[in-house]
């Protein structure tokens, strides 16, 4: 990073950048989530195998409605909250802002993946949600070994790292979900009456 970067404004701006929505995907993603939602898909395919589908369905919208919301939020109170978290000058807040508009999608991505992955785990099916972070891993591969040499700028480089980083997510996130519809063992939801599940999600 230090030879794409160097060691000044930019590198730690993207430092910084990074940190909020992984924290979020550590907190998410990789830890409350899964453990909430496995036991209800599992006491949901007891009743039988159409409600455990129905009631992924209804999580999945759910927190995609949440995830979406809570992305909005960050977009409309990022040019406000964060010059005060982060400090420094303003050209420095400035970008830690930009980074922060490009890098907070990866909370949707990784949470509506690791929901897409307990579903494939449950069903015993691993192959597919093994390659997840291979995709992200081949994601930054692309940018430095394809991409940076054609790109000189430090901050169009950020920008380009960032926006893979984000293509990543949205990849790993295509591959979970069509994996999942093919074997055909999630169901998309609608109607306010399946809000009742997502709500066994929540407690």
């Amino acid at each position: 990073m230090a030879v794409s970067f160097g060691t000044g404004m930019v590198a730690s701006a993207f430092s910084v950048a990074y940190r909020l929505p992984n924290m979020f995907r550590n907190l998410l993603a990789e830890g409350t989530l899964s453990q909430s939602f496995m036991p209800l898909y599992s006491e949901s395919g007891r009743i039988g195998e159409e409600e455990a589908k129905v009631m992924s369905g209804a999580v999945l919208s759910f927190l995609f409605f949440v995830l979406s919301l809570l992305v909005g939020i960050v977009f409309l109170l990022s040019p406000f909250f964060l010059p005060i978290l982060v400090g420094g000058t303003k050209e420095y807040s400035d970008l830690v802002i930009e980074l922060t508009y490009i890098l907070f999608f990866l909370i949707v991505t990784a949470s509506l993946s690791a929901i897409f992955m307990a579903i494939s785990n449950s069903k015993n099916r691993f192959f597919v949600p093994s390659l997840s972070p291979i995709i992200l891993n081949f994601s930054y591969l692309f940018v430095f070994v394809c991409l940076f040499p054609f790109v000189k700028d430090v901050h169009d480089r950020v920008i380009v790292l960032c926006s893979a980083i984000v293509t990543g997510g949205f990849l790993q996130l295509a591959v979970q979900v069509w994996y999942v519809w093919k074997k055909k063992i999630c169901r998309r939801s609608t109607g306010i009456g399946n809000i009742r599940r997502s709500k066994r999600f929540l407690s």
